[in-house]
């Protein structure tokens, strides 16, 4: 596994892209590849930091292949930088009260994780009906991180998982500006850490936002350039 910090910051908002490149050229013309790439949010057009970086990241990814963007409510899609939609809707994954909102607070309450579960088996589903076979699959999203495992070892492909921040510490620091009790709120922290690890864990490679969000993580020192 590597590990490397991310150049970009999710406060950068410039969505300029390589646009005078032809879209045909590949970074490397040795590859072709079919890259699946995994988020709880459709972000096309960016509404925050965040979303022009997961954008950013996909437009890159598509220098290498043809990119199928997975994420709910999208419309069946080709952008100009070739990136294509997929929609992965579900009842767990519709509506942002659910795919975001319930699925924080249940890791406070549920310790058997049914909820992202039930999610991730009809996101699998959808997705092992698509007619390609992909060579890469892109997590870039805790929502995400079940499925992006079990279609990665499905289609034995390389596993990228791309985290812009520690989102243990991220979710700490949200619940810490809420009233929420310390008990349920280290009860969820702690359970977004032990997902975040699992998604690191088999990884081929994982993308940070900076080298602090590396050292936040448990990486062995071998994987840190």
């Amino acid at each position: 596994m590597t590990s490397a910090p991310d150049s970009d910051t999710d406060t950068d908002t410039n969505l300029d892209t390589d646009t005078d490149t032809d879209l045909n050229t590949r970074s490397n013309p040795d590859l072709d590849l079919d890259i699946l790439h995994l988020h709880r949010e459709h972000v096309y057009p960016p509404s925050d930091g965040g979303e022009v970086r997961v954008w950013k990241t996909a437009d890159r990814l598509a220098r290498f292949g043809t990119v199928w963007f997975a994420c709910p409510t999208a419309n069946a899609y080709v952008h100009d930088n070739g990136v294509r939609t997929v929609d992965i809707s579900n009842p767990y994954m519709r509506r942002k009260l659910t795919r975001i909102y319930l699925w924080n607070g249940l890791l406070a309450v549920d310790p058997t994780g049914w909820f992202d579960r039930l999610q991730t088996d009809r996101t699998v589903e959808t997705l092992m009906q698509h007619p390609a076979s992909f060579d890469l699959v892109v997590c870039d999203s805790p929502q995400m991180i079940r499925a992006s495992r079990r279609l990665a070892d499905h289609f034995d492909a390389t596993l990228l998982v791309n985290f812009h921040n520690s989102m243990y510490e991220l979710l700490d620091q949200q619940l810490r500006s809420r009233p929420v009790p310390a008990p349920l709120r280290t009860r969820a922290v702690d359970r977004l850490r032990a997902l975040d690890q699992a998604a690191i864990d088999p990884a081929d490679a994982v993308v940070f936002q900076s080298p602090a969000d590396v050292s936040a993580d448990d990486l062995p020192p071998a994987s840190v350039p």
